[in-house]
């Protein structure tokens, strides 16, 4: 189930770097991916390899925000 988050963050993420009137909130949805995804990684499955393909995604998503001014 965390990577069916993870995947829908990766979607979000993609569609949030298009410039768009919506460009924010699809930004801001894959960040909740994100979280969600590692919420349930840590409590149900474990796996510390799905861990750390989120931290990667999280850390692709934030320096995507901060270098072009959006605030998560």
């Amino acid at each position: 189930m965390s990577k069916c988050y993870l995947y829908y963050g990766k979607y979000y993420q993609d569609i949030g770097m298009i410039e768009s009137p919506n460009q924010s909130q699809y930004l801001s949805a894959a960040a909740q991916m994100y979280e969600k995804s590692m919420e349930i990684a840590v409590s149900a499955t474990k796996n510390a390899s799905v861990k750390e393909e989120i931290k990667i995604q999280k850390d692709s998503l934030n320096v995507y925000c901060s270098e072009n001014g959006f605030n998560l």
